[in-house]
């Protein structure tokens, strides 16, 4: 039941970052995103390792079993996530509720988005708890 679970955030993750890329080729110019070219070089990246992250945990995958990469990715996909939150609502044109509301239900999509990566950092910590015990 578990990883049933875990297939079904991977067939979340995987449906919203095809949703994204798709977004970015057809959206009209006025509708596209404020934020500069540049940070949608670090957003590609990341959504590619969330997604690796959610397979791995899906199907019980370890392609990178270092701790640090998957730690540095959930702390580059935040930080990244939170510079394009800054640049939208910097550009104006939504009232202080309209904020609030964005930045919570974000902030809860954007943790059940990150669990598979929480999930890789869980599974290294087993396996390297097993290895020293043996």
């Amino acid at each position: 039941m578990e990883r049933l679970l875990w297939k079904l955030l991977f067939a979340i993750v995987l449906i919203a970052n095809t949703f994204d890329l798709y977004n970015a080729a057809t959206l009209p110019e006025l509708l596209q995103p404020v934020h500069p070219w540049w940070l949608s070089l670090f957003l590609f990246p990341f959504s590619v390792f969330v997604l690796l992250a959610a397979f791995c945990a899906a199907f019980q995958k370890k392609y990178v079993l270092k701790e640090y990469f998957w730690w540095f990715v959930l702390v580059g996909d935040f930080i990244t996530n939170v510079m394009v939150y800054y640049y939208e609502f910097s550009a104006g044109g939504y009232s202080q509720s309209q904020m609030i509301d964005f930045v919570i239900i974000s902030l809860l999509v954007y943790l059940i988005l990150i669990a598979p990566l929480l999930k890789c950092i869980e599974d290294i910590r087993k396996n390297d708890q097993v290895l020293s015990e043996n």
